[in-house]
């Protein structure tokens, strides 16, 4: 049974302006919730939605927590009511839903002393390397070209490029300096964030078809604009930011003609709704790739853990955790190009007690 729950808020500075959207963001806030059940055992979750792009708030989160932290102070609640409670909050609070699904798998797993990983995969090993993207950060060619050449020499072997702030003709040389800095065999994965409409994209996938793009992400919004480009040109086509916010990912997966399918659990609704969207696509022959949500280290393991029990899958966008300055715990290690998954049990880490928690919750 779960006896008691627990939130705290958090903000994370960013060590540099990160920009998401048409949005610039100088920290991460968020909630880490707690259950603690009649064994002792401590699971957690994190809740982080991102001003101008989630569908709940901060404000609608803590309301959430205050309320369940009062519901469970009052009675103790099983473990397969509070799931309920989590599939109530999928449509209005995703992130509140992904991170009491993350606090009760984290619990369910300590409680029989595995790793989160081994208890979504059920008996068979999960995977122990999560390998990840390097995101390649550069205005210039030459900026573009020394940053990858870096992360090459760091072990790294798939490299994602944000374009559209540019000229195309721009982002084509920047494409170009980071094949060249990383060779014919590494994987080059571009980023556009909807910025394109369907002309320009169709004309700029073009130009960058030759440097062998393993997909475009987000080349363009809307539907109709996603199929035609979809369509019409030779780079495969990723969509990310539809599939987080809309309510049923299970709908824009059968709906939208893409390639790959981008998911970030923190956003979607957790760990368990997440893994289930990823067998769908898989089932339809095509491809997932989980990335974080700019998650502190709770949330960006939890992240881990699932791909680790999922059949091998893209290289993740989970190599993050160097954009902030603070953390609430450590985050797992990158070695060459990929995250160690923690053994457990559990997510493996725990949230740092003093420094970083900014206020504590327990109840209305």
């Amino acid at each position: 049974m779960i006896l008691g729950a627990k939130f705290f808020h958090y903000e994370l500075g960013f060590e540099r302006p990160v920009a998401v959207g048409d949005s610039l963001h100088r920290s991460r806030s968020g909630f880490l919730l707690g259950l603690w059940d009649d064994e002792g055992h401590v699971g957690w979750g994190d809740a982080a939605p991102l001003p101008g792009w989630s569908r709940d708030s901060l404000a609608h989160v803590e309301v959430a927590f205050s309320s369940l932290a009062a519901a469970i102070s009052d009675r103790p609640r099983s473990a397969e009511t509070l799931r309920d409670t989590a599939a109530a909050w999928s449509t209005r609070l995703p992130a509140a839903r992904a991170a009491l699904d993350m606090a009760l798998l984290d619990l369910a797993a300590r409680s029989q002393d595995i790793s989160v990983a081994a208890f979504l995969v059920s008996g068979t090993l999960p995977a122990e390397r999560v390998p990840v993207n390097s995101l390649i950060k550069g205005q210039t060619p030459d900026a573009c070209g020394a940053a990858a050449a870096t992360a090459a020499r760091e072990g790294f072997s798939v490299f994602k490029l944000k374009l559209g702030e540019c000229l195309p003709s721009l982002d084509v040389e920047r494409v170009a300096a980071v094949r060249d800095a990383v060779g014919p065999s590494a994987v080059i994965r571009v980023d556009v964030a909807s910025r394109w409409d369907v002309e320009t994209a169709l004309s700029a996938l073009k130009l960058i078809e030759p440097f062998n793009i393993e997909y475009v992400e987000d080349p363009v919004a809307g539907i109709d604009e996603l199929s035609q480009v979809a369509a019409n040109a030779a780079v495969p086509v990723a969509v990310d930011a539809m599939l987080a916010h809309d309510p049923d990912p299970f709908a824009v997966v059968a709906a939208v003609a893409a390639d790959v399918f981008i998911l970030k659990p923190s956003a979607i609704g957790g760990l368990v709704l997440s893994r289930q969207v990823a067998t769908r696509i898989a089932e339809d022959g095509r491809s997932a790739v989980v990335t974080s949500f700019l998650d502190s280290a709770i949330g960006l393991t939890g992240a881990v853990h699932l791909v680790a029990s999922l059949p091998p899958v893209l290289a993740s966008g989970l190599a993050t955790s160097d954009l902030l300055a603070e953390n609430v715990a450590e985050p797992p290690p990158i070695e060459r190009g990929a995250i160690l998954v923690p053994t457990g049990p559990g997510f493996g880490i725990e949230p740092f007690r003093k420094g970083i928690i900014k206020r504590e919750r327990t109840e209305a």
